[in-house]
């Protein structure tokens, strides 16, 4: 079992594919919010573009994370918050969710206290060929999450005003 006693408030997690398109509008995300945030020492930035269990290793590094991710949804560029939202797209041999995984590692005890979680998710199709670029409406939701996420998280920290 992991234990820090110093870890940073909140820790901001893009999870996605870079190469599958609207897949990438966490990783999109989490750079445009290192842009906005980045003057807070007490964020942790990471990104997930694989292997979502790769996270127990950063259990220790705050109490609480926020995952931003593409979900499965009927009309691209909407956004979702929750615990449990439906991935797009699963770019693992494990096809899994970021909700399933923080479960299964919140039960195996990997660290005590568990860090305290929630999802930000745009909508998308699901990518059918590899392409980089995302779609209008994807770029649209990824500007109105971080002016979101940016509020939320500003205000999540007191004295931190931004950039």
């Amino acid at each position: 079992m992991i234990q820090e006693t110093s870890p940073q408030n909140i820790a901001l997690v893009g999870i996605g594919n870079s190469l599958a398109g609207d897949d990438a509008a966490g990783i999109t995300a989490l750079e445009q919010l290192k842009l906005a945030l980045c003057n807070n020492t007490s964020l942790v930035f990471l990104t997930l573009a694989g292997d979502l269990y790769e996270i127990s290793d950063h259990l220790h590094r705050a109490h609480h994370f926020i995952f931003i991710d593409a979900v499965a949804g009927d009309e691209p560029g909407h956004i979702l918050r929750s615990c449990w939202i439906p991935r797009a797209y699963a770019p693992s041999f494990h096809q899994t969710d970021i909700g399933a995984v923080m479960v299964s590692l919140e039960r195996l005890e990997c660290i005590q206290p568990f860090p305290t979680w929630e999802l930000w998710g745009i909508t998308i199709d699901p990518p059918h060929e590899i392409r980089t670029e995302l779609s209008p409406p994807v770029v649209q939701a990824v500007a109105d999450l971080v002016e979101k996420l940016t509020q939320h998280v500003t205000a999540s920290l007191p004295g931190f005003k931004g950039t």
